[in-house]
């Protein structure tokens, strides 16, 4: 059974439908970022990429997520979209974009 970020993530933080989620990733950190659209604050957790496991501390508990079986999906930049869930990859020391994050429109 293949297991993707998405499904990983959901097990790992509560999600509601108020929220939209956001993936950060980049060569040793992963960044989940929750925003409630409800109460206009988000909350970030932060984890480790280390050896193939994501290593997430959690009231003062270490979780360990194995990568084994979890596919990562990498956009440079531009947003991706996996399940519920947008994917951004971040550069280096890059800040994450603000929330809620604007679109640029495309008209024609």
């Amino acid at each position: 059974m293949q297991l993707n970020l998405a499904e990983v993530v959901s097990n790992i933080f509560p999600i509601t439908r108020d929220e939209i989620e956001r993936i950060y990733i980049n060569k040793n950190k992963f960044i989940v970022v929750i925003y409630d659209f409800s109460t206009f604050k988000s909350r970030k957790y932060e984890g480790e990429l280390k050896r193939n496991k994501i290593i997430f501390w959690r009231n003062k508990i270490k979780l360990q997520v194995p990568l084994k079986d979890v596919r990562l999906l990498r956009k440079p930049l531009e947003v991706g979209k996996l399940d519920n869930f947008e994917i951004w990859e971040i550069k280096g020391n890059e800040k994450l974009p603000s929330f809620p994050l604007e679109m640029p429109i495309i008209s024609s």
